[in-house]
Parts: structure tokens; sequence; C-alpha cells
């Protein structure tokens, strides 16, 4: 009981202001990029660590905190505003003590700039990729975020086992880049243009979806346009 009391321990910090506020720092710090997050009463409006909620009436309100996967999230509390009281509540996540460890990675480097993140099972998109989360073993999947021009990953399906570390790599595709340069120009136009012709080549990507700039399911002309549309847009 004396660990789970001091996690359940909040600490308040209060000044009068003249306005009634509520501030709350979360703890760690790694793990506020994960998703952790914090609202008053009703869940609508979620709170990065450090931010606060201003113009509040008298009365008690509750803190709750979103579910972080890996962490055990602090318990709901419920403190008492008064009129001109600036309090201030700091309240820490815990790691679960699972034994499997999980590591993400998206390719290529490009796309990550482009906005590209995953999640686990129904959890927050996260962008923290390279950082692991230990985890209970079970069953469990990764989904990745769609990002326009970009063919997205398929869900990955995978069972995480006792004192084992997995790694699994979501692998973004552009979307006309016939030649795996991870640009689309020119040359990937005429290496369609030769496939729609019959012409084979060994060096075309894995994944033929890649060529389906137009995402009908077919290779065609309007691929074709497709790539000399995105030519234009980038001069």
């Amino acid at each position: 009981m004396k660990n789970q009391e001091l996690f359940d321990q909040l600490t308040y910090d209060t000044d009068i202001t003249g306005t009634a506020s509520l501030t709350v720092q979360i703890k760690p710090v790694s793990v506020v990029p994960l998703g952790a997050k914090w609202s008053i009463d009703d869940g609508v409006n979620w709170m990065l660590s450090g931010e606060t909620i201003t113009d509040l009436t008298d009365g008690n309100y509750t803190i709750i905190y979103t579910q972080v996967l890996g962490w055990y999230k602090p318990l709901n509390q419920t403190i008492s505003i008064e009129e001109g009281q600036a309090s201030s509540v700091t309240a820490s996540y815990r790691l679960a003590q699972g034994t499997a460890t999980l590591i993400v990675d998206i390719k290529p480097s490009k796309v990550k700039a482009a906005g590209a993140m995953f999640k686990l099972n129904e959890g927050n998109w996260q962008n923290t990729t390279g950082f692991p989360l230990i985890l209970d073993s079970g069953n469990y999947f990764l989904s990745f975020k769609e990002i326009p021009g970009w063919l997205t990953p398929d869900k990955i399906d995978f069972e995480l086992n006792e004192n084992v570390t997995e790694l699994k790599t979501g692998q973004y595709y552009l979307l006309g880049d016939a030649d795996s340069n991870q640009t689309v120009d020119l040359s990937d136009m005429i290496k369609i243009q030769q496939v729609l012709v019959g012409i084979a080549h060994d060096d075309l990507p894995d994944n033929a979806k890649v060529l389906d700039l137009s995402l009908d399911g077919t290779l065609g002309i309007a691929d074709v346009i497709k790539i000399l549309q995105n030519i234009s847009a980038q001069n």
C-alpha cells in the first residue's frame, strides 16, 4: 500500500490571483508524448501537461487522465475550487510492470516529416518511433496513419511473449515512385508507360500498389496523368 499511496499522491500549490484556475503537471516527462493528458469532469476538453483551465466557478471538480499503453494512469482526484484560487496539481503515471518490449519503426524518414504515426490497438496516435514500450504479453495490433501521396502500411497483428523484444516496422511507399528513389518524376512516368505496353522491369517496387496513383485498383493512363500533375505541381 505504501507504493500505491505514493503513486496516488497529488501535491497542491495555491495562490490568490483573483481568478479561479487549475494547472496540472504530468510526470514523468517521457509519458507526455505518448498521449498522457488531463481533463476535468466530463473529459471533453483534454489538456496537455502544464496547461491551465481558467475562469472556474466555486465547486468540486474531478481530474481525470488518459490511458497510455504500458503505463498505469493516476487515479481520479476530486478537488475543491474557490473563487480567487489558483490551484496547481502534480500527478504521476507509473510504468507498467510488463515483461514484453515493443519497438516500432516507421520508414522512410521522409514520411515521418510528413506526419506519419502509429497507434497500438485503439490507443492514441504516436510518433515516438524507436521508443521501447513495456507491455504485458498478449495479442496486439498496429495501425498506421494515412498520409496523402503515400501508400499506408497494412495493419500488423502480432503476439508479444514474456521477456522478448519485438521490432515492428511500418513501411510507407511514395505513390508513383516506380524506381524507388523517393521522388516522383519523368523516369517514373516512363517506367509506368513501359509496364502498360508489356515491357517488364526487374527493379519495379515489390508492392504493385505503388504504381496505382489514381487509387482505382488498376494500372492505366490515369496513373500516368497523375504523375504529370505531380511534376507540374512541383515546378
